[in-house]
């Protein structure tokens, strides 16, 4: 009895896989999650800043509506940015000084929308 619900397990998960789960479809979520967080945070008045690991990771007919955008602070994860580090020696995979760095590029957004917030 175990053996066969593992093996119908097995076959669901298998024909969800096969039929559910392309790279079109995945990036098909992906573009249409990213629109819509896009809309909700420009809709609500969300204060955004936006960091994408790569210019690559967004379409190039998307533009955002919402908050600042930032190309340069994910770039810092990538295998060859001098800021990488290993997960075993930082949490986010970036060295020390790599997110100091980043810590005093945001606290320069987050200035920018306060003020920018205090104009309206």
């Amino acid at each position: 009895m175990q053996k066969q619900l593992c093996k119908q397990r097995l076959t669901a998960f298998l024909n969800y896989y096969d039929f559910f789960t392309t790279p079109e479809v995945n990036k098909n979520r992906f573009y249409g999650a990213l629109i819509q967080i896009d809309q909700y945070c420009t809709h609500k008045k969300i204060p955004v800043i936006h960091c994408p690991k790569s210019p690559t990771h967004i379409p190039s007919w998307f533009k955002f509506t919402s908050g600042i955008v930032d190309y340069e602070l994910g770039l810092s994860q990538n295998d060859n940015h001098p800021f990488r580090a290993s997960y075993g020696k930082s949490d986010n995979a970036v060295t020390k000084e790599g997110n100091e760095q980043i810590a005093k590029k945001l606290i320069e957004y987050i200035d920018q929308l306060l003020i920018s917030k205090d104009k309206k």
